[in-house]
C-alpha cells in the first residue's frame, strides 16, 4: 500500500509539474473565508449508504455556517440519489472505490485504482476547489488522496492513518463519539462558526416518491393496509438475524396486531426473503429490488413500523421518522452508528441467540405503542 500511494503522489506531483509549464505557475492561493460568496468546497463521501446519510447533519450545518458557498458532494453510484436531492447540496458527482463495487466488478475496480485516482484527481483540481473535506467515517487511503490531489487549498480530514502531512486542518479521530457528531467536527475544522443541527438527516422527498411508494403498495393490494415493513438483508453476516427469527416475528406481528407485513431489501436479498415467507404461516409481501432508495424511504414513511439490520436502510427510515425497532449485533459500536432518531428502540444483542419472544420483551412495549 506504501509504495502505491508514493507512486500516485509521485505521478500528481510530475503533472503539476507539467501543468505549471504549460499554463504558467501560479502562487499558492489564499486560505478560503467561507463567508464570502463563490467559496467552492468539496465535500468526499466515498461510503455506504447508512454512512453517507451520517454525514448529511455535518452537511447542514456547512450549509448554515456558509450558506453562499457552492458545496459539491462526492459520492458512490448506490449513493448519488440521495446526494443530488439532497437540499444543501449544489452538486454531486459519482465515482466508486472498489469496496463500493459489487463483489463481480471488484477485481477491475483493485487492479486500476491508482490510476482512477489521478485521473479524479485531476478532474477535481481542474474545478479549483477553495476547500476538500474528507467526511469518511473511518478514513479510507484512498480518500486522503482524493483530497490530497482534489488541489484544495484547505485540506480537512482526521488523523486515523497518520498521514496528516496530506491536510492542513487534521482532526482527531475518535471511536468514543458519533459518526455524525466527528464529521460535524471536520465541518468545523474548516467553518468554525458551523453549529451542530439537532435532528436526523434532511430527505427531500418529493410527490414522484410518495407516488411510487403508493403505487407499490396498491400493486400489491396494501393501499389501505397498516403496514409493518422488515428489512433482513444485511451487507456482514454477523449482523444478520435469522430466517426462523423473521419469520416468527412477522407471524405473531399479523396474528397480534392485524397488520400486513411487507419485507425490503436489495434484488440480491430477494432468496433470502422468500426463504423467510416459506418458513412463515401468514402471509408476507416480497419487495426486494423494487424501489429505488428515495421510493423506499416514502414506502418507508407509509409504514407504521419498520424492523431492520445494522445498515442503510435502518437510517433511511431513522430519516424519514418512521418508529424503528434496530437490530445490533452483541459488538456493534452503539455510540458510533445509533440511528438519528428518537422514535427507536435498539436492541444490541447475540443475534444468534434472540428470539422473537426476547425481542417482543425488549421492544414490545414500543411496538404496541406504534401500532395502537
Amino acid at each position: 500500500m506504501g509504495r502505491r500511494i508514493s507512486a500516485i503522489l509521485a505521478a500528481d506531483k510530475l503533472l503539476r509539474i507539467l501543468a505549471a509549464g504549460k499554463n504558467g505557475a501560479s502562487g499558492p492561493r489564499a486560505p478560503a473565508d467561507l463567508a464570502q460568496g463563490g467559496r467552492r468546497i468539496l465535500l468526499i463521501k466515498l461510503d455506504h449508504i447508512g454512512d453517507t446519510l451520517l454525514a448529511f447533519p455535518a452537511i447542514r450545518a456547512l450549509r448554515r455556517a456558509a450558506p453562499r458557498a457552492c458545496l459539491t458532494l462526492l459520492v458512490g453510484s448506490a449513493c448519488g440519489e440521495l446526494a443530488r436531492r439532497n437540499p444543501d447540496v449544489d452538486g454531486a458527482l459519482v465515482y466508486d472505490l472498489r469496496f463500493l463495487l459489487p463483489r463481480a466488478r471488484r477485481g477491475f475496480g483493485q487492479r486500476f485504482t491508482g490510476l482512477q485516482l489521478l485521473r479524479l484527481g485531476s478532474r477535481l483540481r481542474g474545478a479549483g476547489f477553495d476547500v476538500a473535506i474528507d467526511l469518511s467515517s473511518d478514513t479510507k487511503w484512498e480518500t486522503l488522496i482524493l483530497t490530497y490531489l482534489s488541489g484544495a487549498p484547505e485540506r480537512v480530514g482526521d488523523d486515523a492513518l497518520g498521514c496528516g502531512g496530506l491536510l492542513t486542518r487534521v482532526v482527531p479521530f475518535s471511536r468514543q463519539v458519533h459518526v455524525a457528531d466527528l464529521l460535524v467536527r471536520k465541518v468545523q475544522a474548516a467553518a468554525p462558526e458551523a453549529a451542530v443541527v439537532p435532528g436526523p438527516p434532511t430527505l427531500a422527498l418529493d410527490r414522484a416518491d410518495r407516488a411510487a411508494a403508493g403505487a407499490l403498495l396498491q400493486r400489491h393490494q396494501l393501499g389501505g393496509a397498516r403496514v409493518v415493513a422488515l428489512h433482513p438483508g444485511a451487507s456482514d453476516a454477523s449482523k444478520a438475524w435469522s430466517v426462523v427469527g423473521f419469520a416468527s416475528l412477522a407471524d405473531e406481528l399479523v396474528a397480534r396486531y392485524g397488520v400486513q407485513v411487507v419485507f425490503t431489501g436489495a434484488a440480491e436479498d430477494h432468496e433470502l426473503i422468500e426463504r423467510i415467507r416459506k418458513a412463515m404461516q401468514r402471509p408476507g409481501v416480497n419487495l426486494s429490488g423494487a424501489t429505488g432508495l428515495l421510493a423506499l424511504a416514502a414506502l418507508y414513511q407509509r409504514c407504521r413500523l419498520v424492523v431492520a439490520v445494522d445498515g442503510g436502510p435502518m437510517h433511511l427510515c431513522a430519516a424519514v421518522g418512521t418508529p424503528l425497532v434496530a437490530l445490533f449485533k452483541a459488538e456493534a459500536e452503539l455510540e458510533r452508528w445509533s440511528p438519528l432518531t428518537p422514535a427507536c428502540r435498539v436492541l444490541r444483542t447475540d443475534l444468534t441467540r434472540l428470539t422473537t419472544v426476547a425481542l417482543l420483551e425488549q421492544a414490545g412495549a414500543f411496538i404496541e405503542r406504534a401500532l395502537a
